[in-house]
């Protein structure tokens, strides 16, 4: 319950700031680009530049995910890729886009650079990512395992 509680807490918190003209974002930000499969391309492009491969599969209907969803994706997909540039060893990466009933499931992977060791809880970003993915009431997770870096988050998709 008091977990319940903190999440609604936390999508009423995200609901003002962006109705908040204070909060609003220039429009040239990464943010305001037109859709997901834009950020998707712009990123491919960054990790490209960094000798990194960005193998991408979407098995969702991208554009008709909630707004709020689509926002936060993009903005993990942009926090997950620029921690990839920073960190990941040159090579393969992979991001998953998945719908499974009414949940959205998004994984990304990527080598560990040699001697990497990752802080679980992040930085700041992958502190952000998790309160605006746990806003939306769903939940985000990093791991380091075997050499790899995992970031998975899961979202609702359906109505409350």
């Amino acid at each position: 319950p008091g977990r319940r509680s903190v999440r609604h807490l936390r999508g009423m918190l995200e609901a003002l700031r962006r109705n908040d003209p204070a909060f609003d974002v220039e429009p040239a930000s990464p943010w305001r680009l037109v859709s997901v499969d834009d950020v998707i391309e712009a990123r491919t492009r960054e990790l490209h530049a960094h000798g990194l491969e960005l193998s991408a599969r979407v098995d969702a209907d991208l554009p008709a995910l909630p707004e709020s969803v689509r926002e936060a994706l993009a903005k993990l997909i942009v926090e997950a890729t620029s921690n990839m540039v920073k960190h990941a060893a040159p090579g393969p990466c992979r991001m998953l886009i998945e719908v499974h009933d009414d949940m959205l499931e998004v994984v990304f992977t990527n080598r560990l650079l040699a001697g990497a060791r990752p802080a679980v809880d992040g930085g700041l970003g992958l502190l952000g990512a998790r309160e605006r993915i746990q806003a939306l009431g769903g939940e985000l997770e990093a791991t380091p395992a075997s050499g790899t870096w995992i970031l998975r988050a899961q979202l609702p998709i359906g109505g409350e």
